[in-house]
């Protein structure tokens, strides 16, 4: 249990947030004193996935990103309670049972709850909103007696939740009292795209009406009565059209807040040492003042980083007010970052994509400076416009050129010396000095070499993941791991469902790169050959690497001052045991088969098998690849 005294560390909340901010204070502080209340103990729970789950293709037990041990092997204790009021004065918060707890820094990162409809019947049985995940358990019991469902919202949740209904072969009403989806990010041209896409699908679609009431007999719904339109016989009513923030004990507590808790750009509110992140935080948007709650799962991620840092007092720590958006609205995929929906008056400026069959890409410019990006159907080269958006960039030389499939505007920002999109790991600590704060998919910069270490090695992805990557080479440090996975904190964050929060690394060690799978779920392939948990792989040259499905590179690396080999061209197999991939490169690279470096070699701790290469741990007398005896 709590201490009287206290943590050093209080956050309120065990959701994304929450959980985000406790890492990175201990990863940080390891000997620091975290603790986490909240109402729900349950390990955090990955909400994205939330959609797979009611669709049916994804189990529970594949929802949690951690087990009961995380936060024992973190020393962060999570109590079960609920606060009702903080004493900032004291340094206190207490709880609906009376008792209190103190704190030297708090963090208030206690989520948000759905809107929900004000009509008459609005709590009858078969009347849902969707957070948490006994809200979609609670749906998912109900749907074998459910035969239609209205589905009310223009938020993303909604549009998530008619394709998941669809998919059970639901017949399925989509009620939006807008004439548009998603209102705050999607224009009439966006909008439309998706909306036909749910009416070839077989969904019924009302733009601009509203349930006046829930009609029900004997406690559970029978139907629903609209404001415009011909009422609609249901069994089931879903309300997805927003949310709160949980802020009125805050507010009373006498935090400032509007919708939600007001903070800084290092996430302060006003009061001393209290933080707060996450969908409990007012959003102000730059562009139109207009405060909202965000409840996004990677802008939480992005504020309980920068929450944490600055309750360690870091003073050179900074939100970006541009935040990136990336996900698929009916199975179409999707981007935006920055302000996408703007009146054409005060010089802003609409560069648009030639039109294609199932694509909408707009770039918004405001005196040749970049605003904001949609891209709806083809998300390739978005990051480069976040690059020039994050330094300010005058786009207006090329505007006409952006979306044009010969003209690549990263090489262009390179020519003109603009920095990348992110800085990799190695160098944090000049980041920190410049204020800068992470961002989504780090991708690394070439690597300074020394003199004695003349291989450069980098990875080009392949496929569909090239357009989320979005660069042509991913450079491998010599210094630090290149981590894979889907945390903000890894080196290249992937968010995909068979990609792990950790799934692989990719190490530098005596002259070669090693590969190892980081017990993911879905694992690591070589050439098509999964690699066994606890095997170190020594890459060579054009090795087709794959991290859980349909996630591929290739890995290449070269020598200084020696003459590159040819070029793989498309479709042609030259290299790699096994090798089978869509896509390769087709352009000349500076490489030549590294054959000194890919046989037995005094790795330390490593046993380099004889039989088949793989790397195994200097203890085992068995290769975990081929089972043959290993000789030391």
């Amino acid at each position: 249990m709590l201490e009287y005294g206290g943590p050093l560390y209080l956050i309120i909340g065990n959701g994304i947030a929450g959980i985000t901010a406790a890492e990175v204070l201990h990863r940080e502080d390891p000997t620091a004193s975290i603790a986490i209340l909240s109402e729900d103990i349950r390990p955090t729970y990955y909400r994205p996935a939330l959609k797979d789950y009611l669709r049916g293709t994804l189990s529970e037990e594949k929802l949690f990103m951690h087990s009961d041990a995380f936060y024992q092997e973190r020393q962060i204790e999570l109590q079960q309670g609920c606060v009702v009021r903080v004493k900032p004065a004291q340094h206190r918060v207490v709880l609906d049972n009376g008792s209190e707890i103190g704190y030297q820094k708090l963090l208030l990162a206690c989520g948000a709850h759905p809107t929900r409809l004000t009509c008459a019947g609005n709590e009858l049985e078969g009347v849902a909103t969707l957070y948490s995940i006994d809200d979609y358990q609670s749906i998912l019991r109900r749907l074998e007696k459910v035969r239609h469902a209205v589905v009310y919202g223009s938020d993303p949740l909604a549009i998530d939740t008619v394709e998941a209904l669809r998919k059970r072969k639901i017949t399925v009403t989509h009620i939006l009292p807008s004439s548009l989806l998603w209102p705050d990010m999607l224009d009439a041209t966006a909008s439309d795209l998706i909306l036909q896409r749910e009416r070839r699908d077989g969904v019924n679609v009302r733009l601009e009406e509203d349930i006046v009431e829930i009609k029900g007999r004997r406690g559970r719904v029978t139907g629903v009565e609209l404001a415009r339109s011909t009422p609609i016989s249901c069994e089931l009513v879903i309300v997805a059209n927003g949310f709160e923030a949980n802020c009125e004990w805050i507010r009373q507590s006498g935090i400032a807040c509007g919708k939600g808790v007001r903070v800084n750009a290092r996430m302060q509110t006003g009061a001393p040492d209290i933080y707060a992140a996450g969908d409990v935080v007012e959003i102000i948007d730059a562009s139109t003042g207009r405060a909202r709650i965000l409840a996004q799962w990677y802008p939480a991620l992005q504020q309980a980083r920068v929450a944490a840092l600055s309750m360690l007092g870091r003073s050179d720590v900074a939100l970006s007010d541009t935040y990136y958006y990336a996900s698929f609205l009916y199975g179409v995929e999707f981007a935006a970052i920055g302000v996408t929906r703007l009146a054409r008056t005060q010089g802003v400026q609409e560069v648009l994509a030639e039109p294609k069959a199932g694509e909408y890409r707009k770039l918004l410019l405001q005196q040749g400076l970049p605003l904001g990006v949609l891209a709806i159907g083809n998300r390739k080269g978005i990051m480069d416009i976040k690059r020039a958006m994050d330094h300010r960039v005058d786009l207006s030389p090329v505007q006409d050129q952006i979306f044009s499939a010969d003209f690549r505007l990263g090489d262009w920002l390179d020519q003109q010396g603009v920095p990348p999109l992110f800085a990799p790991a190695r160098k944090r600590e000049e980041k920190r000095k410049h204020g800068q704060t992470a961002s989504l998919m780090p991708v690394p910069e070439r690597d300074t070499r020394s003199a004695s270490s003349p291989l450069t090695a980098w990875l080009v992805a392949q496929g569909e993941v090239a357009d989320i990557v979005d660069t042509e080479k991913l450079y491998l440090s010599q210094k630090e791991a290149f981590v894979v996975g889907r945390e903000p904190d890894v080196t290249l964050m992937i968010d995909r469902g068979t990609i792990s929060r950790f799934h692989a690394e990719i190490r530098f060690a005596n002259g070669v790169y090693l590969l190892k799978d980081l017990e993911s779920t879905n694992g690591t392939f070589v050439n098509g050959q999964r690699l066994p948990v606890g095997a170190a792989y020594i890459l060579k040259d054009r090795d087709v690497l794959s991290f859980g499905s349909n996630t591929r590179f290739i890995f290449r690396q070269s020598w200084k001052d020696q003459q590159a080999v040819e070029p793989v061209q498309q479709g042609k197999l030259t290299g790699g045991r096994g090798m089978r991939a869509a896509h390769f490169l087709t352009e000349a690279s500076p490489t030549v088969q590294i054959k000194a470096v890919t046989g037995q070699l005094p790795v330390p701790e490593l046993l380099i098998c004889p039989h088949c290469g793989i790397a195994n741990t200097r203890f085992a007398r068995f290769c975990a690849s081929c089972s043959k005896t290993l000789t030391v």
